[in-house]
């Protein structure tokens, strides 16, 4: 047999074989498995797995990176000058030192690629909360008792992770659970107002099917939806124009409702400030009266960030260097300004404010407030020479 003939016998045998697959073998049961990790819609819609989706939405808060933190360090203290960012030299994390300086307005491809790192953060929050809102809606009381308080729980969440985005980013796109898969939403698709109506709405929603108390720490409340509905308005009260970002004009109306809700979440009696101002820094006074809410965290847990024993990664470099104990990495530095702000402890007004200047010394090594004229929270806020951090028991020159 030549060649030629044994290339076509051979074509004719797989032709023979591939037809009496698709006659035949190819409709066997054992071809039409369900790929692994894949959940029928029955298996996901009962309580528990519902409950799941919920708490997917709610560990995102907590998977944070010192990259792109929900504890905003970066973007708050060191843009508002209470802070310097620290570390090794400008390189070190040089996002942060560009926010420092306001070089981003002129765009590089080290600031472009960290603000991206939060744009995609926030927008992996707000596509959990929409898959498990998408689940959840057609889901009757009576199959899941629980669905109204967790829609409640999950606007909330929509609301923050949007509430984020705009005050760093401004105009972004609005995409909630109804949003088509395929649809492509302009950031311009809203006006800034509209985006911030929108944002309001999920807190409204929220306020409406949260209970005043919930029976698990760090669910989201009646409350803190009011909270967040109150730094909503008062954002959006004063109006800006949308060139130059100058605030053209003040809505009273959006005042006063701000002054209502704060009223309200004061009145409720669930909220105050510890009688030991010492108490908010330390583990065992975690979600006291002075937090509304708050990301929990956790150490050891197995998760691939959280079992390090630092807690959170969103804050692992924000530690003294040298012979403090903690090793790493000297980030998050206070300012003079900031330590300014504690300098009498009368209160306003700040006469001599800038008095003392970066290579002062307030001379703590003795540890006595009672000779110094600062407000005694300084030493909770920051690390001081000679002194523990943080309530450690090591006190080294740093």
């Amino acid at each position: 047999m030549n060649r030629f003939a044994q290339v076509r016998l051979l074509a004719t045998s797989l032709l023979s074989l591939a037809t009496a697959c698709v006659l035949g073998a190819c409709s066997n049961s054992s071809l039409n498995k369900t790929p692994d990790g894949f959940l029928s819609q029955g298996q996901v819609t009962t309580p528990a797995n519902l409950d799941g989706l919920v708490t997917a939405a709610y560990s995102w808060l907590g998977n944070d990176h010192y990259t792109n933190p929900n504890f905003f360090w970066p973007t708050g203290n060191i843009r508002a000058g209470d802070a310097h960012k620290g570390g090794n030299g400008p390189g070190d994390v040089n996002y942060y030192h560009l926010l420092t300086l306001y070089y981003l307005v002129v765009p590089t491809p080290v600031a472009e690629d960290s603000a991206n790192r939060y744009w995609i953060r926030w927008f992996d929050g707000i596509s959990r909360v929409n898959t498990a809102l998408s689940v959840i809606n057609p889901v009757s009381t009576t199959d899941y008792p629980n669905k109204t308080t967790r829609i409640g729980e999950l606007r909330f969440l929509r609301g923050a992770c949007y509430f984020w985005l705009k005050i760093h980013f401004d105009r972004v796109p609005y995409i909630d659970e109804n949003t088509p898969l395929s649809a492509v939403v302009s950031n311009t698709a809203l006006t800034s107002e509209q985006l911030w109506d929108a944002i309001a709405a999920d807190f409204r929603a929220a306020i409406a099917n949260l209970p005043k108390t919930q029976p698990q720490i760090g669910r989201a409340n009646f409350y803190a939806a009011e909270a967040y509905l109150a730094k909503t308005l008062l954002y959006q009260a004063y109006v800006q124009d949308p060139t130059t970002h100058a605030v053209v004009s003040v809505d009273q109306a959006k005042l006063a409702e701000v002054v209502s809700l704060v009223t309200d979440v004061e009145n409720s009696g669930l909220y105050g400030l510890m009688d030991d101002y010492a108490k908010n820094f330390l583990p065992e006074y975690d979600n006291n009266k002075e937090s509304i809410f708050a990301i929990q965290r956790s150490v050891n847990d197995g998760s691939a960030q959280g079992n390090g024993g630092r807690g959170t990664y969103a804050s692992a470099l924000n530690y003294p260097v040298g012979n403090s104990g903690f090793g790493c990495c000297g980030f998050h530095i206070p300012s003079a300004d900031f330590v300014n702000s504690f300098k009498t402890l009368n209160g306003l007004p700040f006469d001599g404010y800038n008095g003392v200047g970066p290579g002062d010394d307030y001379s703590f090594e003795n540890g006595n407030f009672g000779t110094q004229p600062v407000d005694p929270r300084l030493d909770h806020s920051v690390s001081i020479h000679g002194k523990p951090f943080k309530y450690c028991t090591i006190a080294g020159p740093t």
